[in-house]
Parts: C-alpha cells; structure tokens; sequence
C-alpha cells in the first residue's frame, strides 16, 4: 500500500520551466503556463491560390494566328486549284495565243544588221498569267524592240530567274530554237510559279520541223537524212518549281508579295466567317443582361462587378433584367 499511497500523493515540489526554448534563437519567456509559450508567434493564413498563374497567351493572339494560317493556306489551294484546271486544258509545250503588244528585247549583234531578240508574248487569264518567251534572229524586227515594255513584263522574280537559267543557251549555234514558258498562278494577286524550261529533245524537235519545212513528204525517197541534233547545252530540265500530280503540273516557286496580300485578304475572311458569329452571340448576351462570355445571368450585381460564373470583369450592355437566364 506504501507504494500505491506514493504515487496517489501529489507533488509538493513546484515544476521549474526551462528558461530557454526549443528553439535556440528565438528565447522564451519563463512564466506560469510555459507548456503554452505565448511567444510564439501566430502562424500565416493560407493564402489563396491563383487562378492561372502562369501567364497564358492571349485568346486574340491565337484568333491572329489561325486566320494568318488558314489564309496562306488558303492562298495557295486557291493557286494550286487554278494551275489544276487550266493544265487539262492546256497541252504541254503549246504555245499559247498572244494578247496585246510583243516585247522585243535587243541582246547581241549577230554580225552585219542582224542580232538576237528576246521576244515575250503575254497570255492572260482568270487567276494565271502565260509568258512565253522566244529566240528571233531577225534584222527587220529591230524597229520593233521595247526595251522599256519588255522589262516591265519581266519584272517577276521567276522570269528573271528563267532568263538567266536560258542565257548559257545563247552562245550555241542553236540559240534561235530556245523557247520556253512562265506561268503565275494566284487569286487575286500571282503568289506561285512554274517554269517550263526549253530541254534537248524540244529543241531538236524544232530543228527538224524548221529543216523538213516545204518538203514533200508524200515522196519518202525523196527526203533527204537530217541531223537534229543539237548543242549539248541544250541539258535543262523540263520543269522547274513544280510537281506533277496526275500528270497536273502544280507551281510551288512563292511569289511573297502576292502570297502575304492574298494571305491578308483571306485571313480577313476567314476572322470574318469565325469571329462573327462570336461577336454577334457575345452582343445579344449582353443585350439581354447577362455575361457576355458565358452567359450567365448579372441580375441584381453592380455595373463594375465580375461575373460570379467566369470572372470576367467586363459588365454586360445594361445591369438589371428580368430574365432568369441569358443562355
């Protein structure tokens, strides 16, 4: 019972506080309560989280950035479908009819009154642009050379870039049978273009047709044995800046000036057909009182007040409206 009545006796010694806390650089204050020290201090209210905190790119930017896409993108089915339609229609090297003046170019004395003549003769119609471009050795045409004109046809990128890809052709014995073909396509403005290029077998085909000019051939016996062949020069391919799809030739040389105007005007378009109709439901949400980006109802709150639904801070057309709901 000694021991029971020990441990059932209590304390007369007086329990002394530490004089210093856990916590070494911050001292406590010894006083009655220690187990409760009332220096510590409170702890910090939670603070809320942020919505979105990480900056996100604005939704007006992205809207720029798919119309800009979807317009170039535009712009070029809008030229590959023109270049489509009109290659069934239009047999390769064929040349085609002649609209307006003819260009003359004078190049280079040929000896005597003769000399070498670019000759350019334009074709035009909806949404593709034909140059075809001839050698003339000709003295009688020098009356009709444009210097003026002709640069201003050529004017193109991909024209000069086809005259100087031909000008190594000039120097052969066989520069008059040089010929080929420019074409820009595009709506409304030209953004792509194809070259047609003069290759060896065009040209000793043009050899042949001008040596075998007023023969006979109805007598076989009597045609002489010609030679065609022509200068190894004459090694270019036969297109330049296209691909072939079902035998359609589609032009992937960019024209930017015309490609970044088409690219405007179908983007606008485009942010026309799409923001529009989001424009419009936005106002008539607003019209009927309600937020204008989701559509709930802003019925009793103030003018300046955010939307309880999304948080958009921008109020709607007029504060108070009957009406439950403006979905």
């Amino acid at each position: 019972m000694q021991p029971l009545r020990m441990v059932l006796q209590p304390c007369e010694q007086e329990l002394q506080p530490p004089t210093q806390g856990v916590n070494r650089a911050e001292p406590r204050v010894a006083e009655q309560g220690w187990r409760y020290p009332v220096d510590v201090p409170d702890a910090p209210a939670p603070t809320p989280p942020v919505a979105n905190a990480r900056r996100r790119v604005p939704r007006w930017v992205w809207f720029v950035v798919v119309c800009v896409a979807l317009g170039a993108m535009t712009s070029v089915g809008v030229a590959w479908g023109i270049a489509w339609e009109y290659s069934t229609k239009r047999p390769a090297r064929v040349r085609m009819p002649i609209q307006g003046r003819v260009a003359f170019a004078r190049l280079q004395d040929s000896g005597d009154s003769w000399v070498y003549l670019w000759s350019l003769a334009p074709f035009h119609r909806t949404g593709e642009d034909v140059f075809d471009f001839n050698m003339w050795l000709a003295g009688s045409l020098l009356r009709h050379s444009d210097l003026e004109l002709f640069e201003a046809l050529t004017a193109a990128a991909p024209l000069r870039r086809a005259m100087l890809r031909h000008e190594p052709l000039l120097e052969t014995p066989d520069a008059h049978l040089v010929h080929f073909t420019v074409v820009l396509s595009g709506w409304p403005l030209r953004c792509l273009a194809r070259e047609e290029a003069c290759t060896a077998e065009f040209a000793s085909y043009e050899k042949l047709r001008d040596l075998i000019s007023g023969i006979d051939l109805s007598l076989p016996d009597a045609i002489p044995k010609f030679d065609s062949t022509v200068d190894p020069a004459f090694n270019l391919l036969p297109h330049y800046y296209s691909f072939s799809v079902r035998d359609r030739l589609l032009p992937t040389y960019i024209m930017w000036p015309g490609l970044l105007a088409n690219t405007a005007i179908y983007g606008g378009a485009w942010a026309v057909l799409i923001g529009g109709p989001i424009l419009l439901r936005r106002w008539l949400r607003a019209r009927r009182g309600g937020c204008p980006q989701c559509g709930y109802s802003r019925e009793g709150l103030k003018v300046d007040a955010p939307c309880p639904e999304c948080g958009r801070a921008t109020p709607a057309a007029h504060d108070a409206t009957t009406t439950p709901t403006a979905r």
